[in-house]
Formats: C-alpha cells, sequence, structure tokens
C-alpha cells in the first residue's frame, strides 16, 4: 500500500486533474454556463406595446392587469404606427392593439377582436403574448356564455330588475376579473429536490460523481500496469496474495477519494459558502457508496481492457458518456424522456442527486434510495468483472 500511495503522488499529472481540475469546473460551471441554462430554463420577461384606440376606465384597467403579470417585462403605451416602430427596431416582442368600442363590444356580445402584430426576430416571445390573451379571451368567451344563461334562468323566474341586474354586474365583475387575472400562466415546475440551490452548489453535487471516477484511474491503472508488466506474477510468489493486493489498490483509492472530498468540502464551504450541514452519517453514507459504486466500475473497465490503450479509451469514453447522460455537465430535467430513463444506469446520475438532497438544507435528508441505486450498479459491476475474470483466465 505505502508502494501505490508513492506511485500516486509520483504521478504530479494525475495529481493536478485530480486535486485542482474539481475546483477550476466547479468555479467555471457556476460562473459561465449555469446563468444560461437557468436563463433558458425560465421564461425571461417580454416587453409589449398596448395601442389602446377604446382608451375607457375597462380598458386602463385591463393594461393595468397586464403590467402585473410577472411574464410581461415593459409595457409601452404608445399609437399604432409607433408599435410597428418598435418591431421594427425589435425592442418589443409582440404590439396588442385594443379597438374602439371594444368593451361595450363585450357587454353587449358583439365581442370585437383585439389585434396581435408580432415580431418575427422573437417569435417564440411573440407566440406567449398571443396565448396569453387567447386564453383570457377564452375566459370571457366562456363567461358570457355563463352570463346569458344565468340572465336568461334569473329573469324567467320573475326576480325584480333591479336585483337582476346587481347580481348580473356582480358576477360580469367576477368573470372579467378572472379573464385578467392572468399571472398563474406560467408555472414552475419543480424537478429535482435542490431547486434552491446555489449554482456553487448544484455544480458541486454534479461533477462530484466526476470527480471520484477520476480518482479511481491511478489505481486501476496500477493493476493493469502490474498485469502487463508480470509484477502481479511475481507479487503471487510472495505472500502478498490477489486479496491482499486489490485491498490496498482499494484503499489508495479510497484515500485519495476522501483526500479530495475534503478539499472539496473546505472550499466549497468556506469560499462558496455551500450547505454541508446535513448529519455526518448521511454524508458518509453517500460518499461512500458512491466510492463503492466507481470502484467496482473502475474494476469492471480493467478486467474487459487487454492493454493500456484500450483502457484508456474505455475509461475515457466511459467518464464522458456519464457526465453528457447523467446530468453532470447538462440538467437531466431538460433532456429528452429516453436520455433520462437512460440516466438512470449511470452512477454519476445517483451520486448527483444524493448530494443535491445533502446540500437542500435539510438536516437529515432521505438519501435511502440514491445510496441503493449506488450500491446496486456498484454490485452489477463487480459481479460483472468477477464473471469475465473467471472467463478469461479460464481461457
Amino acid at each position: 500500500m505505502i508502494n501505490d500511495i508513492k506511485l500516486v503522488l509520483s504521478d504530479w499529472k494525475m495529481l493536478v486533474i485530480i486535486f485542482a481540475m474539481p475546483v477550476l469546473l466547479i468555479l467555471y460551471f457556476s460562473y459561465a454556463v449555469y446563468p444560461v441554462l437557468k436563463e433558458d430554463t425560465v421564461v425571461q420577461p417580454v416587453s409589449v406595446a398596448v395601442v389602446d384606440k377604446d382608451n375607457t376606465i375597462e380598458s386602463r384597467i385591463l393594461i393595468s392587469q397586464l403590467e402585473e403579470i410577472e411574464l410581461i417585462g415593459k409595457i409601452h403605451r404608445v399609437s399604432e404606427e409607433e408599435s410597428l416602430s418598435l418591431i421594427d427596431e425589435n425592442k418589443i416582442a409582440a404590439a396588442i392593439i385594443i379597438p374602439e368600442g371594444f368593451v361595450s363590444s363585450v357587454v353587449s356580445g358583439d365581442n370585437k377582436s383585439i389585434s396581435i402584430l408580432g415580431n418575427v426576430k422573437k417569435e417564440q416571445q411573440a407566440m406567449i403574448i398571443k396565448t396569453l390573451i387567447t386564453g383570457a379571451a377564452n375566459i370571457v368567451s366562456s363567461g358570457q356564455a355563463v352570463l346569458y344563461s344565468y340572465y336568461k334562468f334569473v329573469n324567467e323566474t320573475g326576480v325584480a330588475r333591479d336585483e337582476l341586474n346587481r347580481e348580473f354586474d356582480t358576477l360580469t365583475q367576477d368573470i372579467i376579473m378572472k379573464s385578467l387575472d392572468r399571472n398563474s400562466v406560467v408555472s414552475e415546475i419543480k424537478t429535482y429536490p435542490g431547486d434552491n440551490l446555489t449554482a456553487t452548489e448544484y455544480y458541486t453535487a454534479s461533477l462530484l460523481a466526476l470527480f471520484l471516477l477520476f480518482s479511481a484511474v491511478p489505481v486501476s491503472r496500477f493493476l493493469l500496469t502490474e498485469r502487463i508488466w508480470g509484477i502481479r506474477s511475481r507479487l503471487a510468489t510472495t505472500n502478498a496474495g490477489g486479496v491482499r493486493i486489490l485491498t490496498s489498490k482499494l484503499i489508495v483509492s479510497l484515500l485519495i477519494s476522501i483526500f479530495q472530498m475534503s478539499l472539496i468540502f473546505f472550499i466549497t464551504s468556506k469560499i462558496f459558502k455551500n450547505y454541508w450541514g446535513a448529519g455526518f452519517f448521511i454524508i458518509s453514507a453517500v460518499f461512500i457508496s458512491g466510492v463503492f459504486a466507481v470502484s467496482c466500475w473502475s474494476l469492471f473497465v480493467l478486467v474487459v481492457s487487454r492493454d493500456q490503450r484500450q483502457f484508456e479509451i474505455i475509461r475515457s469514453m466511459g467518464i464522458l458518456l456519464m457526465a453528457l447522460i447523467g446530468g453532470s455537465i447538462y440538467p437531466i430535467a431538460k433532456m429528452p424522456d429516453k436520455i433520462r430513463a437512460l440516466s438512470t444506469f449511470t452512477i454519476n446520475r445517483w451520486i448527483q442527486e444524493g448530494f443535491m438532497k445533502v446540500f437542500s438544507g435539510e438536516r437529515y435528508p432521505d438519501v435511502s434510495y440514491e445510496i441503493m441505486c449506488l450500491v446496486m450498479i456498484g454490485a452489477v459491476f463487480a459481479v460483472s468483472s468477477a464473471v469475465i475474470y473467471k472467463i478469461k483466465k479460464a481461457g
């Protein structure tokens, strides 16, 4: 084991990757990539122009209600000609034109149409405005059907005209306000337990698995080198049996991972202010189960590789695929359903979700499912490695 530690310390390039890259990657993704993904995830406020040709109290209330919607940013109250200029200058996504006599037409049931002029350069935002106004119009249409049915029914029952008008006005006001209250047109869908995480917390969780995968590389490489150079055969003639050799490699791998984890813990908690307030046992359980899965995967890559070149190719491709599919670079929530289903077989997916729960702010988060998945994946790789090793040995 002492010899293995010396070999690890002598490979300074690998030490840079193991201990420096985690900090650099967390910094890069947190400050460069995360803001872009965040902006793409949530719809940004849309600037629009409103042309109020009706110019009534109700139409002004309508515009005021639009200003209250978080989805809509700046509203330009302009003429139709000015709205066209704003579209040409690409300053707005759409222009909403309220026709003259609009409010009175709604009351009478004639329903003059609101026009929407969209900006082709901001097609998606223009479609959002169109959907927003169409939704409000549909509520008005449904409300009108309710109002006239109500008016006809109550009128036939012989209710006094004053009472009928009072009830009709109250119901009309209620439906109009519901049609205007479109603040809930966009809802936020929470996918992960850590939607309240900071950028550094999110990418610390998502990249930890990759850091652990890299920390297992030198140990696997030493095993392969010993096999290729015949060192393992010579060691077999001594009292250093196969179990002792493998145990040494696993211990060294664990020590590297613990040192790496300690470095990440210190930097992210002191500099990035990550939340590490979850119970020590819970953090350790996620970490150990992750190291177990990573070690078994590394052992599997070692067993299936015939030489150093093949080992490097399989290892690199494996880490790259897991990084892409498992959500270490691009959020799983934004991936297609088939990719999300495929990510359940990756190690980094479950290490990421386990640590996202650790960072979620709870003292004792439930990480049992993530630990179970990591143990199962590790067991599959371990059993597969044993079977392939026996087959190769027999051959």
